[in-house]
């Protein structure tokens, strides 16, 4: 992820704030899946977002909840 820009995160997710709801949701995923008391050697919104850009990861709104 180090040569990712940020705007390339941004045109894979639509927008800042999808990237932000996106990226949070898995990072809480991360941390619940995480066994007791192993630590990952990186932060979980680091590998979130990099499954995201990897493609590891999908995500879809549900357009009925948007406001």
């Amino acid at each position: 992820m180090a040569n990712t820009s940020l705007r390339d995160v941004i045109k894979k997710a639509g927008s800042k704030y999808d990237l932000v709801l996106a990226v949070a949701k898995r990072a809480r995923q991360i941390v619940d899946e995480q066994q007791g008391d192993v630590l990952a050697t990186e932060k979980p919104v680091t590998i979130a977002i990099e499954e995201i850009l990897d493609g590891r990861v999908k995500y879809r709104w549900n357009s009925d909840l948007a406001g």
